[in-house]
Parts: structure tokens; sequence; C-alpha cells
């Protein structure tokens, strides 16, 4: 969305600082006469640059002064939401902070919204970028939400919170218990919860490198504390997300060489899970960040196949336990036809553990029959290639059609 234009029609303005590119640059503001405001786009950008100054400020004094000025004194929630944010951005070491006004939003108030904010309260949209330094190589950008409201004759800060259908990460909305270890970092709304999933992040990490040495991506985990936060900071629609424990995705979804990827737990699915559940599915979602999963050109079967074997790789599971679903599901309706695509793994499918199980005894019956390189080398050369036929000819030294057939025959046996 392009920015809006800032016009003067007035011959006496007063200079203000609006983030644009790369630096600051001046937008003009009319000076009000009367009863009557400035322009609100240049005031909403010079609240912004002055949010962000704040933000970026550190915890001096100086910059907790500058943060509580900003906020909407008529809000009591306001000061508190502008100190979490800045514990958020301390304890992450969020740099390349960046907040730029776009235009108004699409988003209404609802009528209790606009009772306790204000009649005259207001929602931008907000050009948000940053990066976890230390973690992110690259920058992350979004378009959010930020309700604004008028003090005297200046913009204030009302609330980010009111997140509508964008997808807004969870440092900028919620306040968040900060857990960092060798190689990784947990964000998490609840302590006890950080504490678990630090050192289960450890362990996936763990995990993977026995498969994959040459692992050494940072693994961060976000832990929102209800299914909303979650589809809003993964950036899920509430179809997609109904069955799934967790999602690996970039954080502002760019399909992009180096863009941030970070692993976002649903508490619905995630929360009823055991430990050993639990730790089963970040190793493999941990699996993904490895292996580059958000840029994957493999089949789903594939990639999502390849994360659990590398994740259930040494346990102590029996395959009626680890393929419980999948067993039940072939003795309904007999074995499959195909292997399990886009439709199956749909997070609004019922069945889709099942699916998912189907395509770990999928990989785990490459790396059995020709060797766990053979199924690396594989699955490498289908990245390459962009499909299988090459890699079960030239890898295998088969054909997809007798690698099913044995596939369905396994599912068959494993039924009886």
């Amino acid at each position: 969305m392009a920015l809006v234009a800032l016009v003067v029609v007035a011959a006496v303005v007063v200079l203000a600082l609006v983030l644009l590119g790369d630096g600051p640059q001046r937008a003009e503001i009319r000076e009000p006469s009367g009863e009557e405001r400035p322009d609100r786009a240049a005031a909403t950008s010079e609240l912004l640059y002055q949010l962000q100054r704040g933000l970026s400020g550190g915890p001096s004094a100086a910059a907790r002064g500058s943060l509580g000025a900003l906020a909407d004194q008529d809000v009591a929630s306001s000061g508190g939401e502008l100190a979490r944010l800045a514990a958020n951005v301390r304890e992450l070491r969020v740099d390349r902070l960046g907040l730029r006004y776009l235009d108004d939003s699409d988003l209404e108030l609802s009528p209790a919204q606009r009772e306790r904010f204000g009649p005259d309260a207001w929602i931008s949209e907000v050009q948000l970028s940053w990066r976890f330094r230390g973690v992110d190589r690259a920058v992350s950008t979004l378009e959010v939400p930020v309700v604004a409201d008028w003090q005297d004759d200046r913009a204030v800060f009302v609330t980010a919170r009111i997140t509508g259908g964008y997808q807004v990460p969870l440092w900028f909305t919620e306040p968040l218990v900060v857990r960092r270890g060798p190689g990784t970092l947990v964000l998490a709304e609840d302590a006890r919860q950080a504490r678990s999933l630090d050192r289960q992040a450890r362990i996936a990490v763990s995990t993977v490198r026995r498969t994959l040495p040459g692992f050494d991506e940072p693994l961060v985990v976000e832990a929102p504390d209800s299914s909303s936060d979650f589809r809003t900071a993964a950036g899920l629609s509430r179809t997609a997300s109904l069955a799934i424990a967790a999602v690996t995705t970039a954080t502002d979804g760019a399909v992009a060489e180096g863009a941030p990827v970070h692993v976002f737990l649903n508490p619905d699915v995630f929360g009823p899970l055991g430990p050993v559940g639990r730790q089963i599915v970040l190793s493999h979602e941990a699996t993904h960040v490895a292996l580059g999963a958000t840029m994957t050109s493999a089949p789903l079967w594939l990639s999502e196949g390849i994360a659990d074997y590398v994740a259930l790789v040494g346990t102590s599971l029996p395959d009626t336990v680890l393929a419980a679903q999948i067993r039940d599901l072939v003795r309904r309706d007999g074995p499959p036809r195909t292997l399990p695509g886009e439709a199956e793994f749909d997070g609004s499918n019922k069945d889709i553990g099942a699916w998912y199980e189907a395509a770990w005894l999928a990989v785990r019956l490459i790396a059995e029959t020709y060797g766990r390189q053979a199924l690396l080398d594989f699955h490498e050369q289908v990245e390459t290639d962009g499909d299988t036929r090459g890699a079960f000819r030239e890898v295998l030294g088969t054909s997809e059609g007798s690698f099913r057939r044995a596939w369905q025959a396994e599912l068959a046996e494993l039924a009886r």
C-alpha cells in the first residue's frame, strides 16, 4: 500500500520527523487554528517516529519517560502496554526497528471499543519492521494496525492489541517471558511454559543434529497463550489451524533465502499433548528449520515424513503407538491409493494425524530399504529437481510406482 500524500494547505507549518525508507525525512503538519486539529496522517507519523525512538532508546529513564508521554492518559492500559512492549524489545534484542504510517486501516472499532477508547480514536495501518539481533539474519516486515487518539493537538498511542485479520508478531502485542539457550530462543506468555520449552528446544536441536550434523540455525519457538494469538502471530486462518500442533513459517510470510523462520505453537493442540508428544512436535519442527522447509520444493509426504523420521530416530515407542491412526484408517478404508498430498495435510482434515504417520512410514521405508544416507541424498535431489521422478530412479534405483506399492503393502501389514 502506498503512503498517503501529505498536502500542505496553510502557509504556517510546524515540522515533524517521519520515518520514511532508511532514514527520517520531514513531513509538514498544519498548525492548528482555533478548534482545528493537525492532519491525522501526519500526526500519526509523528507519533510513530517518537514511539520508535522511545522503544529503541533502551532501559534508560529518559526512554521510559518519552514512552510514557506517548500513552493515552485517558486509557488506563495504554501506558502499561507501552512499558511491556519496551520490555519485549529489550529482552529480545530487537534492532532495525521501524514504524511507518501507511494509511487508515479498514478495521472499525466496535461500539464497546469506541466507548472505551473515545469517540475520536482511529486505527492506522502501520508498516512494522524488526529483527532479533543475533538470531534473525534478515529484517521482517508486516503491515499491522495501531489505535491512536487525540490528546490536545497531537496523536497518542492507545493500543496495538486490536489486530483484526492482520498478521501481527507476538512480541508487539503480548507481555512475554524470554529464555535463551545455545542455539535456541523461546518466547512464551507463561513463565512455566517458557522454562519447559527452553529445555525441550535444546533437546530438539540435539535430536536433529544426530541425523543432520550440519544444522546450525537458531531455533526460535513462539508459544502464544491462545489459539487466536497463535493465528495472529503465525498468519493462519481458523480453518487452517484447527488440527495442527505447530507450524514452522517465516515471521512475515516471506518466501526468500535467509528470511527469519520461527516455530509457532498452537496451544489448543500442542497443550494437551504429553511431554513425549510435545518433544516429538518440537523436534519435528526443528527439522523443518534445518531443512529450509519454508522454501522446499519437496512433496508434502516427503517434507513432513522426513521431519517425523528425524524426530523419531532412536525412539523406543512401538509402531502400534506411533502409527495407530493410520493403522485404524487403513483398517476402515484400505491402503491409500496415493502418497498423501495437500488435501491430506490440510489443517482442517480430521485425519491429518493419520497422514503424518503414513508419510513417516514412507520415509522410514526408504531409510530401512536403502539406508539413511540414501534418504538424505534422495531428499537433496528432490529439492534440486523439484520433483521425485529423477531421485527415485537415480538415487534409489526404482520407480515411484514400485515404491508406492511397497509402502501400501507395509500399511496393509500394519493393519493386520
